[in-house]
């Protein structure tokens, strides 16, 4: 790690812009990324790119690599179907089995083959899990990425779900209100959450749900419906039920709606429930 001092004459620069000079061949999109992670601090803090040095600031930076980046690993059998496009956003059909975001034990991701299909800075503002498909928002900008991603935080943006779980619920509709414990640095967190459930349809061992979050917390779906002991099909971490030959898990993020972070005009947009879902309730 390197302890840079800020100075007088670079005081009132923006952090991006003020390591953007002092490594010219690094990519601006590596800076944003540091940043926003937390590696590249300022006076042990995190912050933001925008942030104004001042005199006698600390910016902890660490050991950049002025080498050309590696290559990203693209899939050709990958395509991004997308749902909607403009100058700040693009939302797409996630397809089902891809990470939103890379890691070490994920060769694609879709951030990655977001970039290359349309050719832009990608600025991921939620997520969907890996086996999770359907409605995915992309910002294209910092403002954009920093409104939609307020909106989430204040639980405006409303989303929708199909889930098929393993067995049939008596009720027709329910609210789930049930706290989640989470695991965080210093210890657990008791966090509240609410799901909305309305049974569509149902066979002998199955019942298609539309399921509606009314609040984001991490697995929230999943977490909710195994506590009621119906568990996503397909779902290998809460469910206690082994199914075989069942090639997904069965969780589609069908509908999402929220303001546009420029014009403030509602929108929402759908994503086709697969033809995986029906197929399970046709003779029923």
């Amino acid at each position: 790690m390197k302890f840079l001092k800020i100075d007088n004459k670079n005081s009132n620069s923006r952090l991006d812009k003020y390591l953007y000079r002092l490594y010219p061949g690094v990519p601006k999109s590596l800076f944003f990324k540091l940043i926003r992670k937390g590696v590249i601090k300022v006076n042990r803090k995190k912050t933001s790119p925008q942030y104004l040095l001042q005199t006698n600031d600390e910016v902890k930076v660490p050991e950049i690599s002025l080498s050309p980046q590696p290559e990203k690993n693209i899939s050709q059998q990958i395509h991004l179907k997308t749902l909607y496009r403009d100058d700040d956003l693009i939302i797409i059909d996630k397809p089902v089995g891809i990470a939103v975001q890379g890691g070490t034990k994920q060769k694609f991701n879709v951030i990655d083959q977001a970039e290359h299909q349309f050719n832009l800075k990608i600025y991921p503002v939620h997520r969907l899990d890996k086996e999770t498909s359907g409605c995915l928002i992309f910002a294209l900008n910092y403002n954009a990425a920093r409104d939609i991603s307020e909106q989430f935080s204040q639980n405006i943006i409303k989303k929708k779900y199909y889930a098929v779980t393993v067995g049939v619920p008596s009720w027709q509709t329910i609210t789930i209100d049930r706290p989640i414990i989470q695991k965080n640095r210093t210890g657990i967190d008791t966090l509240s959450a609410i799901t909305k459930c309305r049974k569509i349809s149902q066979s002998q061992e199955y019942s298609l749900l539309q399921v509606e979050p009314l609040t984001g917390r991490k697995h929230q779906i999943r977490i909710h419906l195994s506590q009621l002991g119906f568990p996503i099909l397909g779902d290998v971490k809460y469910s206690k039920t082994k199914v075989t030959d069942i090639e997904r898990m069965y969780l589609h993020a069908s509908m999402i709606a929220f303001s546009h972070p420029s014009t403030r005009q509602k929108m929402s947009f759908v994503a086709a429930s697969p033809k995986s879902f029906s197929a399970l309730f046709e003779n029923h």
